[in-house]
């Protein structure tokens, strides 16, 4: 059985928290005295300590770059693959949600692998006609979506948590699709090296013959 994957907070909110913890201590307090100052100091980074440990790390994703291949069909691909990718980094440092964040990753690793495979196989990038016409651009369409809504106010709760939860369980699905396309890919990598050899063996064999 899956382990659920634990949410963890955007490492915004540590700041958030510390500011929220002046605000409850200015009420409080007697913030014109020097020892209230260092006392509300020192427990908003207590605080601050605290909220860091439930926040997610926030690693810089390293950027991902291609050689172009000399065929326009290939090279046009990549690029829109490498474009792609670029996007998929900025939304997901928009995006506080662990899990969402993470199958983000997985959909960046399955991009760049699929178009280190057009790289040296540039013929493939035909293969991915309609993956590009469609799965890019409505994935990026989802996340941005997503982006607008966790961030959206005067709106119905209700409504939002509906589509953010809609789009959080499709995201799964757009995982799989990727991983499916990759290992497409190496299928008809496979069934061209058994090609090739059948046809040697058949030279070969000829040649055994003459």
């Amino acid at each position: 059985m899956k382990e659920k994957t634990k949410k963890r907070l955007h490492p915004v909110f540590a700041i958030y928290s510390v500011a929220v913890t002046w605000v409850i201590c200015a009420s409080s307090f007697p913030m014109y005295k020097l020892s209230a100052l260092i006392v509300v100091a020192l427990l908003s980074l207590f605080v601050y300590m605290i909220v860091k440990k439930l926040c997610r790390e926030d690693i810089k994703p390293k950027p991902v770059s291609f050689e172009k291949t000399g065929v326009v069909e290939a090279d046009t691909v990549i690029k829109q693959g490498s474009d792609f990718i670029k996007t998929l980094d900025r939304q997901n440092a928009l995006i506080p949600d662990t899990m969402l964040s993470e199958q983000i990753d997985r959909l960046k690793q399955s991009a760049t692998e699929i178009f280190v495979f057009v790289e040296r196989n540039p013929n493939a990038a035909r293969q991915l006609n309609t993956f590009m016409d469609y799965y890019f651009p409505t994935t990026i369409k989802l996340l941005d979506s997503y982006i607008e809504l966790q961030n959206a106010r005067n709106v119905s709760a209700g409504n939002i948590t509906d589509s953010m939860v809609k789009i959080e369980s499709v995201m799964e699905n757009i995982c799989v699709a990727f991983a499916k396309q990759l290992d497409t890919l190496f299928e008809h990598k496979n069934v061209d090296i058994k090609s090739d050899i059948d046809v040697l063996k058949t030279i070969i064999a000829r040649e055994k013959l003459d």
